[in-house]
Order: C-alpha cells, then sequence, then structure tokens
C-alpha cells in the first residue's frame, strides 16, 4: 500500500474551471472520503488520480513518485466503479481473474487455443485461480464463482467488482460511488462490509461519494469539496462538531445546521434579534467588530423545548416529524428565514399541537459563528456559566 499526494491540481473544461488548486494528502492504509454535492469536482479528482483524465496544472504522486505522466495501467491502482462495470458472458471467477490474465500473461499466452501451448501457462493460471479463491473466500462469495453477473443481487455484483480489483493487490483502491445504485437496506449493510475490509486488508481506500452517511461511518478522515476546492479536510467528528466553513457546517447533517441570525454588540456579545423579546445579548463574545453581522450554528440535537415564558427564543410549531426513537419539530420563530429543527425525544414533544407556541434554549458551548462571508468566528471569552442557557 502507497500514500497518495495531490499538490495544486487545476482542471478546466474549455473556460469553466472545474478543479481550483486542490492539494490533499492521503497517508498510507487511509480511508479518506473526498464528499460534496453532484458537479462540485469530486469524479474529476478521482479520474485523475486513476490516470484516466489529465490535470492542467499540479502534481499527482503516489508511493511518493510523480506519475502525472504516467499512463493508468502503470499507476498500480483499482478502481471500482458505480456500474461495477462486470463482464455480462464471463463468470464471476472469470470476470475476477481477468486483470491477472492482463498482467501476468503475455499476448501469445492470452490466445484462446495456441496459447495453451505456451510454457508455462498452466502454472499462471494455477496462481490465478488460487488468488481468486483466497479474495471470494475474504469476500464471502465463493458459491458464486461459478455464475454469471446476471444471476446475481446487487450486493453480489459489489463484492465481485471488489474482489475483481483486490486480486491485484494494488497500492491504493478508487471507488467511485459505488454503493449509490444499490437500495436503502443494502447500502447500510455494504457500508460496514467495506469498512469491515479496509480493516482487515490495511489498503489505502480514498472513496467518492455525496452521501454523507457513507462518509461518516466509514471513513478515517473527510475531505469535503465545494465548487472545486477542498473546503476542509479532517475525521468525521471533527467536520460535524468543528466545521470551519458555513457551507460545511450545512452540508453535514441531516436534519442540517440551524443558523439564526445575530448582530454583535459593544462587548462582541451576539444579539438575537427579532427571535424572541427584543433581543437578548449571549454571555458568550467573538472576535467581531461591534455591530457586526454573525450567523449563529446550532445542531438540531442541541435545541430544547422549554416554557414560551422564560425562553428568549420564540415561536410556534409548524411540523413535527415522528421518527420513533426521535421527534423532529420544525419551528417557526419570529424573523427566521426558515424554521429551527430541533430533534428531541417523543416523551418531550408529547402533547404539543401544530402552532402551538414553542420556546427553545440551548447550551452556549454548542454554538458556532460564522462571519458575514462564511468563515468560523472564533470565541474570545468563556460562558460566565458552564452550562449557561439562552
Amino acid at each position: 500500500m502507497s500514500g497518495i499526494s495531490l499538490r495544486s491540481i487545476g482542471k478546466r473544461f474549455g473556460e469553466t474551471p472545474v478543479l481550483r488548486g486542490v492539494s490533499l494528502e492521503i497517508r498510507a492504509g487511509e480511508f479518506v472520503s473526498l464528499l460534496g454535492p453532484s458537479g462540485c469536482g469530486k469524479s474529476t479528482l478521482l479520474r485523475i488520480v486513476a490516470g484516466l483524465d489529465s490535470q492542467d496544472e499540479g502534481e499527482v504522486l503516489i508511493g511518493g513518485r510523480d506519475v502525472s505522466e504516467v499512463r493508468p495501467s502503470a499507476r498500480d491502482l483499482a478502481m471500482v466503479f458505480q456500474s461495477y462495470a462486470l463482464y455480462p458472458h464471463l463468470t464471476v471467477e472469470a470476470n475476477m481473474m481477468t486483470p491477472l490474465r492482463m498482467r501476468d500473461l503475455g499476448a501469445f499466452e492470452r490466445l484462446p487455443l495456441l496459447g495453451a501451448l505456451a510454457p508455462g501457462r498452466a502454472a499462471k493460471l494455477a496462481a490465478m485461480r488460487a488468488r481468486v479463491r483466497e479474495v471470494a473466500e475474504t469476500l464471502r462469495i465463493e458459491p458464486l464463482l461459478a455464475r454469471k453477473p446476471g444471476q446475481l443481487s446487487g450486493g453480489q455484483r459489489q463484492r465481485v467488482a471488489l474482489g475483481r480489483a483486490m486480486v491485484r493487490k494494488p497500492v491504493a483502491f478508487l471507488m467511485d460511488e459505488p454503493l449509490s445504485n444499490l437500495d436503502a437496506a443494502l447500502r447500510v449493510h455494504m457500508r460496514t462490509e467495506l469498512a469491515d475490509l479496509h480493516r482487515q486488508i490495511g489498503a489505502t481506500f480514498l472513496y467518492v461519494t455525496h452521501d454523507q452517511v457513507e462518509a461518516m461511518t466509514m471513513s478515517s478522515r473527510i475531505a469535503v469539496m465545494l465548487e472545486g476546492s477542498i473546503v476542509q479536510v479532517g475525521a468525521p467528528a471533527e467536520i460535524y462538531d468543528d466545521p470551519r466553513d458555513v457551507r460545511v457546517a450545512e452540508f453535514i447533517g441531516s436534519p442540517k445546521i440551524n443558523l439564526i441570525d445575530a448582530v454583535t454588540d459593544g462587548a462582541g456579545q451576539p444579539r438575537i434579534d427579532g427571535a424572541g423579546r427584543g433581543g437578548q445579548a449571549l454571555d458568550c463574545a467573538f472576535a467581531a467588530r461591534p455591530g457586526a453581522a454573525l450567523r449563529l450554528g446550532v445542531r438540531p440535537e442541541h435545541l430544547r423545548l422549554a416554557d414560551p415564558a422564560l425562553a428568549p427564543l420564540v415561536g410556534r410549531l409548524r411540523h413535527r416529524e415522528e421518527l420513533g426513537a426521535e421527534t423532529l419539530c420544525h419551528v417557526e420563530v419570529q424573523g427566521g428565514a426558515a424554521p429551527l429543527v430541533a430533534r428531541v425525544s417523543p416523551a418531550a414533544a408529547r402533547g404539543l399541537r401544530i402552532n402551538a407556541p414553542v420556546g427553545l434554549v440551548f447550551d452556549l458551548s454548542d454554538i458556532r459563528a460564522f462571519d458575514a462571508a462564511g468563515l468560523r468566528i472564533e470565541a474570545v471569552s468563556s460562558p460566565a456559566r458552564a452550562a449557561a442557557h439562552v
């Protein structure tokens, strides 16, 4: 296995920039996900790493070697596609053997009839079959080796595609949304399978997805891509808890983070105007000039229901979603552009009716503040109380 280094990768399609100076370090044995919405450039970046597309500027290094001018077959990478790309007329065993035949057999040895006369060919084929069966045992698809792709389920085809990539023992695996064609239940199962596989073989994985749940549950680190740039790189918990950009905060999390408009006073304390009783300064301060506009981010699970007579954030219940173990309460707050969503227990929401007045509170430590440009602003003083409510 080898690490992958991307240094200032740029790519344009005509006059349209697709990648803007993308740099990323992927350590050997790491599972890194490129996460972003459709059109952000993540699949283009993956194809550049694989050598299927060429960058206009920058370098791609694999194992410390610059492979920018190296053809795809010589990069020793394995790519798993969204469509699986299995040969429908070949058995599972033959599909998995194909990359080995192309790599280890000469042109004469690959001939259908005359190739059998080549010395050493039988031994090579025996070694290939042994390798295929070894990988099939790892993926638990041994009973499928004699079947053809049309006789397999979606999850079985996914395992075969993975097996075909694994037999070559590549230095890294590149995966382009490989679970997107599966139904919801099977995607959940295959997420566990992929995470277990990564732990088992310890290979380098570069995984492209638009599904934040896939990225959060499988990755060592996540690189969030937006508009052709990597905006933030970090462990899943870091990306979720400490977003450095409001776009990252909104993209990660479901339901997405609540954003509340505020303005700083002379002490740098945010004041929530139009969302309660005349606006109240919070007992915390941020590095912003007086009168600066802020957006305060609070995750749905950090909002709690309270008595409207006591809570400074007051609104009306517009909608509730009963999800069994939890209830999502959509609260329309005066002056808010969109309802705030609180994730609460069913017991906390019991008895609430649509249009009923609702108060909301949260801990000051759960606030994430962003400036007018969407960049994270750090707190410059701690809350006066360890568990203060607003």
